[in-house]
Order: structure tokens, then sequence, then C-alpha cells
């Protein structure tokens, strides 16, 4: 028997772990992604909207990209005339490991943080209002690819959608809360960044 053996180029296999960026939603102004000059791990640009790292995780992240379909059939063809999309699902989803007030809002959906500063008499806080309506944000997501420098990936619309449990023990848990940021965007709409040469002089 004639041994075969597929082409393929296994410098393109890829494990690794992402970051993720929240920055505030505004239509105005809308979040950027960092400058092509902006080394893999570099500093999120403040302006015009400041990136947020979301912090740590439990597992890592997980980006969901789910398109249902709808297939047109007639009697004398075996396989469908068309496919159209009758829906489209991206999520990024993760549970968040770091339990402070910025990941309950997350967690819940939203709402706002008033920080009050120390004082005579008055203590340092940080207060969260939680909100009815979700609160809308732009999300970046940053990981190296093959060619040793970054992919960005861009939505400058999501929300964020979860089940909050949060379990309270004296060490077998953590203190974990489960996300699901939801692109509300077109697919036409989302920018995927891919670097694979730096500039040349």
């Amino acid at each position: 028997m004639v041994g075969f053996t597929p082409q393929y180029d296994r410098t393109k296999v890829m494990s690794g772990q992402v970051q993720v960026y929240l920055a505030p939603y505004s239509t105005a102004t809308p979040a950027l992604l960092p400058p092509e000059t902006v080394a893999l791990g570099g500093v999120w640009p403040a302006v015009p909207q400041p990136w947020t790292p979301i912090g740590a995780t439990e597992q890592g992240v997980s980006f969901v990209f789910r398109r249902s379909t709808q297939a047109h059939r007639i009697e004398e063809q075996l396989t469908p005339v068309a496919v159209e999309t009758t829906e489209i699902e991206c999520k990024v989803e993760a549970t968040l490991a770091e339990d402070t007030l910025d990941t309950l809002r997350l967690a819940f959906g939203g709402g706002t943080i008033a920080t009050t500063a120390p004082g005579v008499g008055t203590i340092g806080k940080k207060t969260l209002t939680l909100s009815s309506d979700l609160t809308h944000f732009a999300l970046g997501l940053e990981g190296p690819n093959p060619e040793g420098f970054w992919r960005r990936i861009l939505i400058d619309d999501i929300v964020s959608i979860a089940d909050v449990e949060q379990v309270n023990r004296r060490a077998q848990a953590l203190r974990l809360y489960k996300v699901s940021f939801w692109s509300l965007v077109p697919p036409e709409d989302m920018q995927f960044v891919n670097m694979t040469a730096a500039a040349t002089s």
C-alpha cells in the first residue's frame, strides 16, 4: 500500500491564551483598536474610549460563532438549490475569577459604579447600582498568531448576558462569575485584523 501524508504546516497549529478588553460604547466616538505599531501585549489606548482588560478567568476565553440556515430544496435535486442565513449568534464567553465591583457589574449586565474618596469622618468606598437595562460596551480581543505577531478582533457593540450564582465556601471554591458578551452588530461590522509582517524601513 502506498503511504499518504496530507500536506500541512505545523507552525499554523496554535494554542494559547487571549486577552479580552472592554470599553464604553459610544456612537459619537466609537472605540478603536490600538495603533498598528502597538506590539502584542502592549497597552491599548485610552482614547477615544478607554480599554480595560477583563482580568483573570477560570478557564480562559471562548469565541463562539454560530450560523443558523434554511436550505431550499426541489424535487429534481438531491442537494439544496440554495442555503440562506436565518440567524447568526456571535459571543465571547468566560468565567471571571476576580471578585471586584467591576466584575459584578459585567456579570449582572450593567449598572454604574460611584466612587467616594476618603475624608475626615468619611470612608472611601465604591457603590454599584444595578440597572434594569443592559449596559452596552465595545469589545476587543487580542492574541498571538502563527506569524508571531498579533491578531485583534473588534466588536463595537456588545451586551453582557449572564446567569449569576455566587458560591461562598471556606476553601473549596472560588467566587466565579460566568459572563457571555453578545455581539449586537452584523458580521460585516466586526473587524478581524492579523499582523503578518513588520513594516519595512
